[in-house]
């Protein structure tokens, strides 16, 4: 029967292609599921299908017509999950190569524009923040860490003690901190 279906296909007979398709449908969209998604296994077989009819001309069956359609479709699922998996690998390598140059050309470590939009924004934040001290936490501040004045000199200059020059920086710093955050702190200490 299956040599005689395959001689009738290779004649362009729409009627044996259709019985082809009726009785081994079924087995072949179970067989497809084994590998693929149910979508997947329907484009499967229906790629199969089409190919079947598309060669029919040269269609070379040597064993069962069954075996043969199988075996089609577990090559061509065997290609698509390879494809995917080349895809997904490809895909996951650039992602992360984007990624990389992104972070790596956005960071203001390596990169002078992004260094000096950065620092002019921080800069800003920062002069915001010391500028909203209590007057006398910002001249203290400011005498110590911009003018790098000891504290016996703040103090005189003040015209206070040197404990109340320490408790105004010491204010200063937390009030700072609560503005800016504990990094940025240490940043502008480091930097002014």
């Amino acid at each position: 029967m299956d040599a005689e279906i395959i001689a009738r296909i290779r004649q362009s007979d729409r009627g044996a292609f259709d019985q082809l398709c009726n009785e081994y449908y079924d087995a072949m969209m179970s067989y497809a599921r084994l590998f693929n998604g149910a979508h997947d296994a329907e484009d499967i077989v229906q790629e199969v299908l089409v190919s079947v009819w598309e060669n029919r001309r040269t269609l070379d069956v040597d064993s069962s017509v069954i075996a043969y359609l199988l075996r089609s479709v577990y090559n061509r699922s065997v290609n698509l999950l390879a494809r995917r998996h080349r895809h997904e690998k490809y895909s996951s390598y650039y992602r992360n190569r984007i990624e990389s140059l992104t972070s790596v050309y956005c960071s203001p470590d390596y990169n002078d524009t992004i260094r000096n939009i950065y620092d002019g924004e921080l800069r800003k934040k920062m002069d915001f923040a010391i500028e909203n001290l209590p007057p006398r936490c910002r001249e203290a501040f400011r005498l110590r860490f911009v003018s790098r004045m000891k504290r016996a000199e703040i103090a005189a200059r003040m015209g206070v003690s040197e404990s109340t020059v320490a408790n105004q920086i010491n204010k200063a710093i937390k009030l700072l901190r609560d503005a800016l955050g504990k990094v940025l702190v240490l940043f502008l200490l480091v930097s002014i």
